[in-house]
């Protein structure tokens, strides 16, 4: 992120020439079904402008600075004990830990990263801020970098503290006590969202939950928020997976003898069962359905191109299954060839979309010199778009983008699981990779929607 810089030379002139480029607006403000004149845009930039500045973000970054210091002493005594208490484990239990740990540990990245996209937003001090995309009803709903950070925080201090009693208590044959630890750390986050008390930021985790109940049954219009979240969870379709995965093992029998149950073959949550796929489908189920939701409500066939673009990862995930349901020869015969092939297309076809549709750069188009002059991408920059650092900064996010996908076999095959170190890396590189993907998908619809309100962009 060091290549993001003031942006004001790249934005000279910007208004009726914006849309020098053609925008492939898959999900413009028209096809969004908002309303933005009923809402009034500029009571929105003033409502929005003061509750990012108001006295309770504020605090959230006070209380934060006066947290941190105690946060990081906590965790160095954690990290201590984890790193005493991990050579005397049993194999077994040490197995346990990918088992248990490894998708919280994701999601509790995820919120990180997220709090650095708001950051970085608020220390370019774009005005209108970038989060007017989201056209929430409730501007109270959005939360500061300091507040998300606030959240990060708990939730890493909570994890590892758990993480490192299930240690200390596995290596002391405190059975009991480790049995409890992973149910008290998967139970805790789902508390925390549903909790009715009127704290801990009760309009956020509400509006959150309820924008899952859309994206399971998408039957009201399809707005930013949801389709925006829906992709973030296809990321986290591995997490998900293994989330299940560990439930599905503390159900079924000792938490301490989960690796019974997750035997390949006959176990009840092995890498044999169907829950699996299913899981690991249910994000990309989702956003193709809300792909055909959108069809029905603007006539758009490119909304139909977008959900052929989700169905791409149904035979990846599901000939990769097959592998436990087939002899050894079929596999390497019939469905592995089959697998890779299916592979290929799905990430070919995500990255193509991830670069010409979500992010409207010219670089896989015919117009891929003279569309614009920053070659390959588009006219108008928010992020470093004056100088040569913030135009690489861009291809490089496109670069890593197609390196990253590559691993999306990896990450989309419960034949591949088995390496849990590997598995781990992939997840979290997958994660990044989203990270990315999140401040240029925000950036060509925050030009859209100015470009529609003729707004002017400032950099205080």
């Amino acid at each position: 992120m060091g290549g993001i810089a003031s942006g004001q030379e790249n934005l000279r002139g910007f208004g009726p020439g914006l849309g020098a480029t053609k925008r492939k607006n898959v999900l413009s403000d028209a096809e969004m079904g908002v309303d933005h004149v009923g809402i009034g845009i500029k009571v929105t930039l003033e409502q929005l402008r003061s509750h990012l500045t108001s006295s309770e973000s504020r605090d959230a970054g006070a209380s934060l600075y006066r947290w941190s210091p105690g946060a990081i002493l906590w965790t160095l005594l954690c990290l201590r004990s984890v790193v005493a208490t991990i050579p005397v484990m049993e194999a077994v239990h040490y197995n346990l830990i990918f088992l248990y740990y490894q998708p919280l540990l994701c999601m509790v990245v995820m919120t990180w990263l997220w709090g650095l996209v708001l950051h970085t937003w608020s220390q370019l001090r774009i005005n209108p801020s970038p989060l007017l995309v989201f056209e929430l009803e409730d501007l109270r709903t959005h939360l500061t970098c300091f507040q998300v950070f606030q959240v990060a925080l708990l939730l890493s201090v909570l994890l590892l503290t758990n993480f490192s009693m299930f240690t200390w208590a596995c290596a002391t044959q405190h059975f009991r006590l480790a049995t409890l630890l992973p149910a008290l750390a998967y139970f805790s986050p789902v508390f925390f969202l549903l909790m009715p008390f009127n704290c801990m930021y009760k309009r956020t985790r509400y509006f959150f939950l309820s924008t899952l109940g859309r994206l399971l049954f998408p039957i009201q219009p399809i707005t930013f928020s949801d389709f925006f979240l829906a992709d973030i969870l296809t990321s986290l379709a591995k997490t998900i997976s293994d989330s299940e995965r560990a439930v599905c093992s503390m159900l079924a029998g000792p938490v301490l003898d989960a690796m019974q149950v997750l035997q390949p073959v006959g176990g009840v949550c092995g890498s044999a069962s169907w829950h699996i796929p299913f899981w690991l489908a249910l994000p990309y189920l989702c956003r193709f359905l809300q792909c055909i939701r959108q069809y029905f409500q603007t006539g758009d066939s490119l909304a139909l191109a977008n959900a052929l673009k989700y169905t791409t990862t149904f035979p990846v995930i599901l000939l990769s299954a097959m592998k436990y349901h087939v002899s050894r020869e079929e596999w390497f015969t019939v469905y592995k060839p089959l697998w890779l092939t299916a592979s290929v297309l799905n990430s070919a076809y995500s990255f193509y979309w991830d670069v010409t549709f979500d992010w409207d750069f010219s670089l896989l188009s015919r117009k891929i010199f003279t569309a614009s002059r920053n070659i390959g991408l588009r006219g108008d920059l928010l992020y470093s778009p004056s100088g040569k650092t913030g135009t690489l900064f861009y291809y490089w996010v496109v670069v890593s983008d197609i390196l990253l996908r590559i691993t999306w076999t990896y990450k989309l095959s419960s034949h591949l699981r088995h390496n849990q170190m590997m598995s781990l890396l992939v997840s979290i590189l997958e994660v990044f990779r989203r990270f990315q993907w999140i401040f240029f998908r925000v950036e060509r619809q925050y030009f859209s929607l100015v470009k529609t309100h003729m707004l002017n962009i400032s950099y205080n």
